[in-house]
């Protein structure tokens, strides 16, 4: 023979149908949406300067002195950040090269 169900028992039962006709259904959509955004392939100089964590104007220096490679897209600089890690890369590397000595 079953038992009675009381009604704290079907009030969990009837929430628990409620997230999971309402809530649920949503969360996963949300989730679903999260993972389906397009990464951005490039940066404008805000976010480069953001990125390798110096001022815009640091950024647009380095583009004048061409130190970093950059495209322009509709009359708007853009950089890839993977471009900026090789430049930051070449960058850590010179920084412990030894001049050589004997080159005039």
């Amino acid at each position: 023979m079953s038992k009675p169900v009381s009604n704290e028992s079907a009030a969990i039962v009837d929430a628990l149908k409620d997230f999971l006709q309402t809530i649920l259904p949503s969360m996963v959509a949300a989730e679903v949406e999260k993972q389906q955004t397009v990464r951005k392939a490039t940066l404008t100089v805000e976010e480069a300067a953001v990125y390798v964590g110096v001022h815009p104007d640091t950024i647009r220096k380095l583009i004048r002195e061409k130190v970093i490679p950059h495209a322009r897209v509709a009359g708007r600089i853009v950089l890839r950040a993977a471009t900026l890690d090789q430049v930051l890369d070449r960058l850590e590397l010179e920084s412990i090269q030894i001049p050589n000595r004997n080159a005039s």
